[in-house]
């Protein structure tokens, strides 16, 4: 699974569940350069004094860029409104370095359409595995250094190209990978980054690389 950020909670709320940020118990379960959300006010003091950090109780966010809360039983009005926002925090973060380019194939020159043929069906930029993400009439294809193109399959049926048919032969690639944002198992990414699916095409490209 794929987690952006996590929330340390030494106690276990109902509400408190995994979507784009894992839940664990002891920020020794964490990944070091992973955003944090610790809760509970002693907890929040605790990770100050480990980082040598100068704790103020009026400021939710550490030098690192962490963040902590207080706990549900604490300040309850605090406690929603700092995960809701770490959580914002996480996406803006995922989102901040990703450059993205509409292709519009009615004028794109036949030297670059044959360029992006070969990224996609002869994986010239020789990767283990390409990840492609389909949203409706979208498909996105993330290139190096967090570019990512869109293309639209409904310019491509105008012109007398299938969009099944290009799955297809996508799939029929073996180091091809396809997802769609609106199956089950994406929901959150497609619920976190709706308007940008974009993004969740460079995020599962970076991650491949770990």
């Amino acid at each position: 699974m794929l987690y952006f950020g996590y929330i340390v909670s030494r106690v276990k709320y109902k509400d408190l569940n995994d979507d784009i940020v894992h839940v664990v118990g002891d920020i020794s379960k964490c990944e070091k350069d992973i955003p944090k959300l610790i809760i509970g006010l002693q907890e929040a003091k605790e990770y100050a004094e480990l980082n040598g950090f100068k704790f103020d109780i009026l400021t939710h966010t550490y030098p690192n860029g962490d963040m902590w809360t207080f706990k549900k039983t604490e300040k309850r009005e605090y406690y929603e409104e700092d995960i809701e926002t770490f959580k914002k925090n996480v996406v803006k973060y995922q989102e901040k370095n990703v450059k993205y380019r509409y292709i519009n194939i009615f004028s794109l020159k036949y030297s670059k359409a044959k360029k992006l043929y070969n990224i996609i069906f002869n994986n010239t930029l020789n990767r283990r595995v390409n990840y492609y993400i389909i949203d409706r009439n979208m498909l996105y294809v993330p290139l190096d250094d967090f570019n990512v193109i869109g293309i639209s399959f409904s310019h491509l049926k105008y012109i007398g190209i299938d969009k099944e048919k290009i799955i297809n032969k996508i799939r029929e690639c073996g180091f091809n990978r396809v997802y769609f944002t609106t199956s089950k198992n994406m929901l959150k990414f497609s619920t976190w980054f709706s308007g940008k699916e974009y993004v969740i095409a460079s995020i599962f490209e970076r991650n491949a690389k770990k």
